[in-house]
C-alpha cells in the first residue's frame, strides 16, 4: 500500500512525494530497499548524492541501497562510492565480493580492493586482484596453497580454476616461468588420487605451452600414476609433435627454395652487363657526358643500347598528351621500357 501510494500521488505536488521520500527513507529502506531505489533511479535519479548522504553514517542501510542502485544499473557511481560498497561488502556480504571485483562495470580503486579482500582474508578474491594487477607469481602462489589445502570435494574446482590462471599467464611469462608453474601444478596433481579426473584436461592445457619431452619425462617419473591411464594424451601429444616438427621443416624448406630463387634473380640481375650503343641522347642529339646538371641520370635501354638524358624525358613526358605516361620510349628505334623497371 506504502509503495502504491508513492507511484499514485508522485506528480501531485500537494502531496510533497518527494519531501516524505526523503523524511523516511531509512524506514522505506529498511522495508523494502530495492523496491524504493527503483522508484528513486525512476523518478529521481539527479537526487541519488543526496540519498547516499543521508545515510552516510548508518553503514547497513548504506551497503542496501548502494546494493541496489547497482544491481538496478540505471546510475553510474563514483570510483569513491565503489570503494566505499567494497568495504561494506566485504563486511556484510564476503562471499560476493569476487563477482563483484570481477564486473567490468563497477570502477573501484585496484589497491582500495587489496586492502579491502586482504583484511578479511578473501582469498579468491586476492587471486583475482593480484592477477589483474599483473603479479601472477602472487597470484599462482595463492592458488596452489588453496589447492594444497581444499578438501576432496572441492580440490578438482581449485585445480582446474588453477590451469586456468597458468593459461592466461602463458602469453606473459618467459618460457622458463611457464615451464616452472606447469610442473608446479602437475606435481601436486599427480601427488593426489582424488584428482586423477583432471590429469588428463590439465596434460592437454599444459602441452601447449612447455616442452614436451620434459613433460613427459616428469609424468614417467610418478609410479604413482599409471601409463595407460593417460597413453592416449600422450600419444596425442607425441603426434602433433611430429606434426607440428614436420610442418616447421616444410615450410623451411619452401622457404629456403623461395629465397634461393629470388636471390639467384637477384644475383643474375645485378651481374648483367650493360650495353651502350651510342654516347648521344637520342632525344637533344648531345653527349650523354654533357648532362643539363651534375645530377642528371643517364637512361639506357638495355635491349636497343640506345641512351637518353633523364632531363631530356622528363620534358618530354610534360610535352606527351598520352595515358602511356608510365612508359619510356626510344626515339631511335621505339623500344619501350617501364619506368618501374
Amino acid at each position: 500500500e506504502l509503495f502504491r501510494y508513492i507511484m499514485e500521488y508522485k506528480s501531485v505536488d500537494e502531496r510533497k512525494i518527494y519531501q516524505q521520500i526523503q523524511d523516511n527513507f531509512q524506514s522505506l529502506l529498511e522495508i523494502d530497499s530495492e523496491k524504493i531505489t527503483k522508484i528513486i533511479v525512476e523518478f529521481y535519479p539527479i537526487c541519488v548524492p543526496q540519498f547516499l548522504k543521508l545515510i552516510s553514517d548508518i553503514p547497513k542501510l548504506l551497503y542496501l541501497f548502494m546494493q541496489s542502485l547497482i544491481v538496478n544499473g540505471s546510475i553510474a557511481l563514483e570510483t569513491t562510492d565503489y570503494n566505499r560498497f567494497l568495504s561494506l561488502q566485504c563486511q556484510y556480504n564476503p562471499e560476493n565480493v569476487l563477482e563483484f571485483l570481477q564486473n567490468s562495470n563497477h570502477a573501484y580503486d585496484l589497491q582500495h580492493a587489496m586492502i579491502c579482500v586482504e583484511a578479511v582474508n578473501l582469498t579468491s578474491a586476492m587471486i583475482f586482484l593480484y592477477e589483474k594487477n599483473g603479479d601472477y607469481q602472487k597470484a599462482f602462489t595463492l592458488a596452489m596453497d588453496l589447492l594444497k589445502e581444499a578438501p576432496e570435494s572441492l580440490a578438482e574446482t581449485y585445480a582446474l580454476k588453477v590451469s586456468y590462471l597458468c593459461m592466461r599467464a602463458s602469453n606473459i611469462l618467459t618460457p622458463v616461468e611457464r615451464e616452472a608453474y606447469w610442473f608446479e601444478l602437475i606435481e601436486v596433481i599427480l601427488s593426489r588420487n582424488y584428482l586423477n579426473s583432471v590429469v588428463k584436461q590439465v596434460l592437454h592445457l599444459a602441452s601447449s605451452s612447455v616442452d614436451l619431452s620434459k613433460l613427459v619425462q616428469l609424468i614417467m617419473r610418478d609410479a604413482s600414476q599409471s601409463f595407460g591411464d593417460i597413453r592416449h594424451i600422450l600419444i596425442g601429444m607425441l603426434t602433433n609433435f611430429e606434426y607440428e616438427a614436420l610442418l616447421l621443416k616444410t615450410s623451411q624448406n619452401i622457404l629456403g627454395r623461395d629465397l634461393h630463387k629470388k636471390f639467384l634473380k637477384e644475383k643474375q640481375t645485378s651481374e648483367a652487363g650493360i650495353y651502350c650503343k651510342v654516347l648521344k641522347c637520342v632525344l637533344c642529339k648531345k653527349k650523354l657526358a654533357d648532362s643539363a646538371g651534375k645530377d642528371d641520370q643517364i637512361i639506357i635501354f638495355s635491349v636497343c643500347g640506345h641512351s637518353i638524358h633523364n632531363s631530356c624525358h622528363q620534358t618530354a613526358v610534360k610535352d606527351d598528351t598520352s595515358d602511356n605516361l608510365n612508359t619510356i620510349r626510344c626515339n631511335q628505334c621505339g623500344m619501350t621500357i617501364h619506368e618501374m623497371d
